[in-house]
């Protein structure tokens, strides 16, 4: 998990190791999309990333990762090139 502090807003990175297909990523979308405070959402299946940038007093790193682990695919604390 990668953060870039931008004032109000973070982005955040998330490595989902498990994410493998589109099925996947829609399922991961979902769930993260549902939180309060998520502005923008991008999903690199080649690299298995979820990039967002969020309101920090709205969402957290821990709750967006905890969202995508609801989903069922694990959040993996560092990426392959990380």
């Amino acid at each position: 998990m990668t953060t870039i502090d931008n004032g109000t807003d973070i982005d955040t990175e998330l490595f989902i190791p498990d994410m493998t297909c589109s099925r996947c990523a829609a399922r991961v979308a979902a769930a993260v999309r549902a939180l309060p405070g998520v502005r923008t959402l991008d999903i690199d299946l080649r690299d298995r990333v979820a990039r967002v940038r969020h309101d920090r007093s709205a969402v957290t790193e821990e709750q967006l990762a905890a969202a995508v682990e609801r989903s069922g695919y694990r959040v993996a604390r560092t990426g392959p090139d990380r």
